[in-house]
């Protein structure tokens, strides 16, 4: 993705989660890399990923619900946000305990299908089409809140983080997926709310339908097609 954005030597570059998905060592390398290709260039970078822009970035826009809310220098912003925003070191023995405490999303917290993806999925399986779930979250997590949301039962094939020695966006756990379901890319139709996993499955060769549904603003410009909701979805499996 690197690569295809600085090809033609451009003056400004616009990047969406460059570091997505990388583990920390990968991270910084691919952070540092960007920083000596953008001498003398314009760069523009999404991502939620403090570091990033703490460490590279010269200018920082806050966006919320598409608006601007904040800018500056990191200097002036960590400035502004002291006493609202905290850190505080800890060790691995104390983070564990503590997220213990807490539990997560996939253990305690309020979650629940997005309307309309169970029948979908019901009105493919009786019509004998094998249906996967792909993921970059742990396994113990995913079967935990598939669990909880009694949609363990809708899927021939569960392909999780662990499972991969490469996570989204590279095609490990899409190639996996398909391997197990005895499938071929023709024959397989994606759908994904994060721009990783769109390139992901379509490095697999697989078409990919974006779900913007969730309100995730990723860019889905790779997607062979784009619904906001599961009803909609119905469209593209015709």
């Amino acid at each position: 993705m690197i690569a295809q954005a600085f090809l033609g030597d451009p003056e400004v570059v616009f990047m969406d989660e460059p570091t997505a998905g990388l583990d920390p060592k990968e991270r910084i390398r691919i952070r540092n890399l960007i920083s000596e290709m953008a001498l003398g260039k314009i760069v523009l970078i999404a991502t939620h990923i403090v570091s990033d822009v703490e460490y590279i970035s010269k200018e920082i826009l806050l966006l919320k619900h598409g608006e601007i809310i904040g800018s500056g220098n990191p200097e002036s912003l960590e400035k502004e946000l002291y006493g609202i925003v905290y850190e505080k070191k800890v060790t691995v023995e104390q983070l564990t305990r503590r997220r213990k405490e807490l539990g997560n999303t996939y253990e305690n917290g309020n979650i629940a299908p997005i309307p309309g993806i169970v029948p979908l999925i019901q009105g493919l399986r009786q019509s004998g089409v094998k249906t996967a779930l792909v993921s970059s979250t742990a396994t113990r997590l995913i079967i935990m809140g598939l669990n909880r949301m009694q949609m363990t039962d809708l899927f021939d094939v569960i392909v999780c983080g662990d499972m991969c020695a490469e996570r989204k966006p590279d095609p490990e756990c899409y190639l996996k997926a398909m391997g197990l379901l005895g499938a071929v890319p023709q024959e397989c139709l994606v759908f994904e709310d994060s721009s990783v996993g769109i390139h992901a499955a379509k490095q697999a060769g697989i078409e990919v339908a974006a779900f913007t549904g969730s309100g995730n603003g990723q860019d889905v410009s790779e997607a062979d097609y784009v619904v906001s909701s599961y009803e909609e979805s119905k469209r593209v499996l015709i």
